[in-house]
Formats: structure tokens, sequence, C-alpha cells
């Protein structure tokens, strides 16, 4: 058994590119199948998961050759299984099984189960990664990652209009009124297709990038590198005028903010520079764009009009409900919502196949009362992490606890696919955390000599 260096500079690299590429949901996937004749309702190969396929293709490389990594796996993908990692494996189990009772295409159930494995077999290397001592250099690698796509909207929300970067993804949109809200300022997204979209991410790369800080507390060469990364995505956040976001980021990142860094002397220092660095980016983009009063507006008609805040939130409830009808206990299949929306309902100018903006709907409706169950019970488990002893494990579970509210009000961490990693990321994060430990206190194997030729030959 060898330990080869350059397959694990490679995962590292390649963990780059997932993190960078999940975020890319605007560039036009990889590969198109359309298996159906629906145009959008394509199989789809998006670059992020050729990149998953590579770092799959790497590890087992390095399974193979590299004893005490395959030790270190295999002791972390059974502490990931004796937690919430088996309720995500029964739910690609599940989502395999769907295949035989897909209400309309098993093509479509097919393709969900495929991009699920890869997904999942991702958050055990990312797993690995940090119960080798990855911790902070993982989180760092994906909020480094992120910050091209935050600087992008910045200079999109800056300029009021589209940048021009369309061959990596960057869509144009009409920058005088582009997502029908009536906003004075040009709201940004990114490399993806909406605002919404673009701070759903900046909003979970605040989370793991405070776990991130808390990790990189006693590396000031890291950590003030990623206080400046956190301060670029909180911009970015807040341009979007995306609410739910703000709120649920803002709800959840203030404590762990707290938490992290109480009860020492620095806990002051943290908290003032978030509150100092909040205040700036409040002022400096206030004063040279219309976001502040856009931002009021929109607040004040989502308090001042509740029932139509209600029914934008309903959007889609209805359509979503009515598929799993049809099959309460097992779903219409992986992937199957919409190509049932469009058998078996009209199309008419108020339903334009729109799923419920809630994951939990959603996988309901695909999955049935099983998928549902296996889905939210694999994010409730590791929320038992936050009465851990281990700071940098309550934090990651605080995370999860943010992922899990903000999923309530869209659908973009299911749908498109792209996006789906960030939440196995984070399963990684708390998998390995556990296991790091057990890790650690593993003896290295030892590493044989080889012989050189022509050695002699010593009689015994």
């Amino acid at each position: 058994m060898r330990q080869l260096p350059f397959l694990a500079l490679l995962q590292w690299i390649l963990f780059a590119v997932i993190a960078f590429a999940t975020a890319m949901v605007g560039l036009y996937p990889a590969f198109n199948f359309d298996v159906r004749g629906y145009g959008p309702l394509r199989l789809q190969v998006y670059w992020v998961h050729l990149a998953i396929g590579l770092l799959l293709l790497v590890t087992v490389i390095r399974l193979i050759e590299d004893g005490t990594y395959l030790r270190h796996f295999m002791t972390t993908a059974r502490t990931a299984l004796r937690g919430s990692g088996l309720l995500w494996l029964l739910l690609a189990l599940w989502t395999f099984a769907s295949i035989f009772w897909a209400y309309t295409s098993t093509g479509d159930a097919v393709y969900a189960t495929v991009l699920m494995s890869l997904e999942l077999v991702s958050a055990f290397v990312i797993a690995v990664a940090i119960a080798r001592g990855g911790m902070p250099w993982l989180g760092a690698v994906f909020l480094f990652a992120a910050l091209p796509h935050a600087l992008l909207g910045i200079v999109q929300g800056f300029t009021g209009a589209p940048v021009g970067l369309y061959a990596i993804g960057e869509r144009y949109f009409n920058p005088e009124n582009p997502f029908g809200f009536g906003p004075q300022s040009f709201r940004p997204y990114g490399l993806s297709f909406h605002p919404n979209i673009l701070a759903g991410h900046m909003g979970m790369t605040l989370l793991i990038g405070m776990v991130t800080a808390y990790s990189a507390r006693n590396n000031r060469r890291l950590l003030i590198p990623v206080a400046v990364g956190l301060f670029v995505v909180f911009v970015a956040l807040l341009m979007t005028l995306s609410r739910v976001a703000l709120v649920i980021t803002m709800a959840v990142f203030a404590p762990m903010t707290l938490y992290a860094f109480r009860p020492r002397g620095r806990a002051l220092i943290a908290v003032g520079g978030v509150v100092v660095l909040g205040i700036i980016s409040v002022i400096v983009v206030g004063f040279t764009t219309p976001l502040i009063q856009d931002l009021y507006d929109r607040f004040y008609m989502m308090l001042g009009d509740p029932q139509a805040s209600l029914a934008r939130i309903m959007e889609g409830v209805p359509n979503t409900l009515a598929v799993w009808q049809l099959n309460p206990v097992a779903g219409v299949g992986g992937y199957n919502l919409q190509p049932t929306m469009v058998d078996t309902q009209p199309l008419d100018r108020n339903n334009l196949f729109l799923p419920a903006h809630n994951i939990y709907l959603i996988v309901l409706a695909e999955l049935g009362v099983v998928g549902m169950m296996l889905y939210t019970a694999g994010l409730l488990v590791p929320l038992r992490n936050l009465f851990s002893s281990d700071r940098t494990l309550v934090l990651t579970a605080a995370a999860v606890l943010g992922f899990a509210l903000l999923i309530l009000f869209d659908f973009y961490y299911w749908w498109p696919p792209a996006m789906r990693p960030t939440m196995y990321w984070l399963l990684g994060m708390v998998w390995g955390l556990r296991a790091r430990e057990v890790v650690a206190q593993m003896v290295p194997e030892p590493v044989a000599e080889e012989e050189p030729e022509n050695a002699p030959v010593v009689a015994t």
C-alpha cells in the first residue's frame, strides 16, 4: 500500500470545483437528454455532477492505493451510518425503488437515483477529509469558491445590469424590471437564474463561513481572509433583496456568532466587528443604490399585506398536493413531480406546472410519506449535535438547522439538481466532525520499504 499525495491534492482541487459549480445553475448543463419531448423537462447532467464523478473516481484509486486512507474512510463511513447517514442511504434506496412505480417516467426516477447516489458518496468523501483534520480548510474552500458568485452579484447590483459573462452561465434579464416585483434597484442573481437562488447560496455560505471562522480562530493568516469573505458574501446577500433568505440567515447567523466566541474577550471584537461591517455595508450600499428603500418596501409589503405574502408562499402547493394524492404512501417517483403535472393537470394562465416552494412537500409528492419521513429525519438527527460539547460540531448543526428552515420556503436545493450537493457538503461536515476523534486515535499503517533491485540474498 502506497500513500500518493498527488491524489489527495487532486481531491482538494475537485472539492473547490464542486463548491464553485454548485451555484452555477445558470450555466447550461454539460449534457441534455430530451427523452420525453417536454423541452425543459430534460434529463440534465450538470457540471457539478461531472466534478463529483471525477472526485469519486480519484477516491476509488486512493482507496486502492492508500491503506491508511482506506481505514479512515471505513471508520468515518461507519460513524456516519450509525447516525443520519443510514437514513440518507435508505432514502437513496427508496428513490431507486420508485423506478418500479414511477407514475410518468422511469427515466426521471433513474436520473434522480443516480444523482442522489453520487451526492451521498461525495458526502462520505467530504466527511473523511474533515475527519483527517480538514477543518477549517474545507470550510474555507466552500467560502472562497462562493466569492466569485458574490462579487459578480455585487457588480450586477451596482451597475444595474448583467455583466456579460454569458459563456460561464450568466443569464440576460432586462434591467428595467427583470423579475416582476418592481424594485428600484436591479436584484443581482450571479450565475443563477433568480436572485433568490443567489441569496440562498450566500446564506448557506455565511453559515458555513461562521463554522470556518471559529475553526480558524487561532490561525490569523486564515481568519482574516475568512472574515473579509464573510463581509463580501453578506453584501451580496443584502443586495438580492431576498426577504426569506435574509431573515432566516440572520436569525441563525447571529446566535452562531455569539456562541462561537463566548465567553472570551474576543467575543466583543467578533460581534462588534460583524455589527460594524453590517453598518458599513448598509451605509455604502444604501447611499449608492436604492437598496435600502427597496428592502423597506418589500418588508413593508410582506407585513402590511400578509395575505398577499401568504399567497405567494402557497404558490404551487395545490399542484404539488394534487400529485401527492395519486400515491400518498410511495409518491409518484423520483423527479416525477413536474412530468406528472404535465400529464395530469391542465395548462392555463393560473397553472404553469409550478411546484410548491417547499422541498418537504416536493419530496412528499415524489417519494410519498415514506420518503418525506426519511428526508425530514435525515435533517433532524444531525440537530442532536446542537447539544454537543464540541463547539465546531454545534455550529455545524446550527448551519444544518438554517438549511432545514430555508427549504421551507423554496425549492432550489432540490431542483435544479446542481444546488443539492450543498446539503450533502453540510452532512459530510457533521459526519466528519463526529468521526475525527476516532480517526485521530488510529495508528497509522506502517509503509513497507521496498528492497532495491539486485539486493543480496541473506541466508537465514
